[in-house]
């Protein structure tokens, strides 16, 4: 994780602002025939809403249309 912009705003985590911060994980892998590397990365950019989140909103949107209908 690179922690060089971390911002730590408050000291309660529940009104911290969660997309202030950014951060990065990658690893490697080789592949069992021939030993090739590929990479696997993940990034969260500042000021982003996350794609869990808004898969999230998304869903329960849907899961309310169906209700309504």
């Amino acid at each position: 994780m690179d922690s060089k912009s971390y911002k730590d705003c408050d000291v309660d985590w529940a009104t911290t602002d969660m997309f202030k911060n950014g951060w990065y994980w990658t690893r490697v892998e080789f592949t069992e025939t021939r030993g090739v590397q590929h990479w696997h990365s993940l990034a969260k950019l500042p000021n982003v809403l996350d794609a869990a989140l808004l898969g999230r909103i998304i869903h329960n949107g849907r899961v309310v249309q169906q209700e309504l209908k």
